[in-house]
């Protein structure tokens, strides 16, 4: 019984040689992503507020777009990583083949991944882009006693894959792109999909209420 069973696993191997694999890709969706808060109201006047966020936006990572004190408007953007302000799920991926075997286990938000793909008995390299570009327009409001900050933040995230053979050679490129707001999310058409996590309104509203 086990000489029977060596000889399958060296037929088994002697086949892979020439090309066969297995493999499984998964995606697990992010959980326990709440609705944050995307306002405050501050006990302190418009002007001191006003002076308060055009100072640390400008010691932040942040652009300011646009300027409006009368109207109380500030617009600023945001391109880095996406991770920090998306939450995306988990890809995970396994491959055997007579190279032997590799696990690749990552954040779906990740900024670029090189990994492989089994996929319907063929194996696929993939590179992999996650582009982010966050906006949010700040309001800032007078009140009878005090000043209300309100942050809504607009989220375009783009999906650039480009799909080769184990020779490296370009099969195809895959372009998408979602666009969701505060508190929401959206999938790609290949079922994966992002969430704002709340990290852009929070640091945004951080900068005042200190």
């Amino acid at each position: 019984m086990i000489k029977f069973r060596i000889a399958i696993l060296l037929i088994v191997v002697t086949m892979c040689g020439f090309g066969c694999g297995i493999g499984k890709i998964s995606y697990y969706e992010a959980k326990g992503i709440k609705n944050t808060d995307n306002s405050i109201f501050l006990k302190e006047s418009k002007d001191k507020v006003w002076v308060k966020l055009i100072d640390g936006i400008g010691k932040s990572s942040f652009v300011i777009n646009n300027i409006e004190k009368d109207s109380g408007l500030i617009n600023i953007s945001y391109g880095d990583d996406p991770c920090r302000f998306i939450s995306c799920g988990t890809l995970n991926s396994y491959v055997l083949d007579a190279q032997g075997k590799r696990k690749y286990n990552f954040p779906a938000c990740i900024e670029y991944k090189e990994y492989e793909e089994f996929n319907k008995g063929d194996l696929f390299i993939i590179r992999r882009w996650i582009t982010l570009d966050s906006r949010a327009s700040i309001i800032v409001q007078k009140r009878n006693n005090g000043t209300l900050v309100k942050v809504n933040a607009k989220y375009v995230v783009i999906k650039n894959a480009k799909i080769y053979d184990p020779s490296y050679r370009l099969i195809r490129t895959e372009l998408s792109n979602i666009t969701f707001n505060s508190n929401g999310g959206e999938s790609f058409p290949n079922g994966l999909k992002c969430y704002a996590n709340g990290q852009f309104e929070k640091m945004i509203l951080d900068i005042v209420n200190k």
